[in-house]
């Protein structure tokens, strides 16, 4: 147990998200495998450095709300001060579909689809097609991404620290309301 102003015992939230930043740079296996190249800003290192740091962010007292390495980085992943940010989980979950590359389906006419899974349609799914190319079908899928990061980022717009929206603005073309 660390002493300072934060307690560190698994019943503190910040803990809990700190222990689990550093279980996924540190151990990057299995589920968190993609952490591999991940790095932890020395400032985020030690437990009451990051909650000083957290108390003071929008969001960080969000019930659903995750910590963001991500969007306001360059693609450095490093956790630390300057690149993370607290967004709602279910923006999370969309930014993370969107790095993803389609599944392109062809059909035996040679039409092109893509199936886009997301609670945000009625029947948890979406299929975008048929096209003539599979350059059009990507395309689709692109503004189709956009339309949905648009919508959530829309809803959550009040809420979100500031440079999380810009960001949104900026990477992910998010349309104001």
């Amino acid at each position: 147990m660390e002493i300072g102003e934060f307690m560190a015992h698994n019943k503190n939230p910040l803990y809990v998200r700190w222990s689990s930043m550093l279980r996924r740079v540190t151990q990057p296996s299995g589920q968190y495998i993609s952490y591999a190249k991940t790095k932890i800003d020395p400032r985020f290192v030690a437990f009451q450095e990051f909650c000083a740091w957290a108390v003071n962010q929008i969001g960080f007292d969000k019930a659903g709300w995750q910590m963001d390495k991500d969007l306001l980085s360059s693609g450095d992943h490093i956790y630390g001060p300057d690149n993370c940010v607290f967004i709602p989980s279910e923006l999370n979950q969309l930014l993370a579909f969107a790095k993803k590359e389609p599944k392109v389906y062809i059909s035996s006419y040679g039409e092109y689809s893509v199936l886009i899974n997301s609670k945000h349609y009625e029947k948890g799914y979406k299929r975008l097609g048929p096209f003539k190319s599979k350059d059009s079908v990507i395309d689709a899928h692109r503004r189709e991404k956009q339309r949905l990061i648009t919508l959530v980022a829309n809803k959550y717009r009040e809420e979100l620290d500031p440079r999380a929206y810009n960001a949104l603005l900026t990477f992910y073309g998010v349309e104001h309301d």
